[in-house]
């Protein structure tokens, strides 16, 4: 049998961790999920293998979700992406764990075509992998021209802004303009829609990337605000850079490389 993606799934709510067990083993990606119930259990399962993911509850016994993540900075080796799996619901709290590395930040309870959304967009399987299999060869190549407009503008890849980015290319495709508003993209998320017009997470990670290719000012960046009737170098705000990214691409429009 092929290799299947090891997901170390740090849980302690035992009926909670064995269902979601259970609903991955399920799953035609052949998931291999190894549970740790405390924060201990979490370490020392990290210190023996790395997993390709972890899924990672905050209130665990001792260490906590987020002393898992602050050590998991302090050590040599590079350690896998994090999504964080919890009932909390404070900002700062939400905040603290994606400055301590976590990928996302997911409310439960969730759906779990959501956690496997976010798992696949982190794990960046090819075309012929499971991350693209079953979806329409337009919407491959439309998500393709995407990605290569992005990484003309930034380098920061990694980062979750970037993935927020094309999740909302994702649904722009399938839903139009609608796809692309911060209360489609925290549904899809699943993560809390800000009341106090403020921005939400996902808006404040999108916010922080288009901060950094404005900065930049690549040729590809100078070109969409060409596209969108701007002067070159303008600073655009989270929504009109979505609307004009997903609208070039869409349109297959070519930016030009940076040199």
């Amino acid at each position: 049998m092929a290799q299947g993606i090891r997901v170390l799934l740090v849980e302690d709510n035992l009926n909670l961790a064995t269902l979601q067990a259970q609903m991955l083993k399920l799953q035609p990606e052949n998931y291999q999920v190894q549970i740790a119930y405390t924060g201990q259990q979490a370490k020392a399962a990290l210190q023996d293998s790395l997993p390709d993911i972890i899924l990672l509850d905050l209130t665990l016994p001792a260490p906590d979700g987020l002393s898992i993540l602050r050590w998991m900075q302090t050590q040599k080796k590079p350690m896998p992406p994090v999504i964080v799996t919890t009932s909390c619901t404070e900002e700062s709290v939400q905040w603290e764990a994606l400055r301590l590395g976590a990928k996302y930040f997911m409310i439960k309870p969730y759906h779990l075509d959501d956690l496997l959304g976010n798992i696949r967009m982190l794990l960046r399987k090819p075309a012929n992998g499971f991350f693209e299999s079953g979806i329409h060869p337009e919407k491959v190549e439309y998500l393709h021209r995407v990605k290569m407009l992005l990484n003309q503008m930034t380098s920061q890849v990694e980062s979750e802004g970037y993935r927020y980015v094309l999740m909302a290319m994702d649904n722009y495709f399938d839903h139009g303009r609608q796809g692309i508003s911060i209360k489609a993209l925290s549904e899809k998320a699943g993560q809390p829609i800000n009341n106090t017009g403020g921005n939400n997470l996902i808006e404040a990670a999108i916010y922080r990337l288009v901060y950094q290719i404005w900065r930049k000012n690549s040729p590809a960046y100078q070109q969409l605000c060409s596209f969108c009737g701007l002067p070159n170098g303008s600073r655009m705000p989270v929504r009109r850079f979505l609307s004009a990214l997903a609208q070039v691409a869409q349109r297959e429009h070519t930016l030009p490389k940076e040199r």
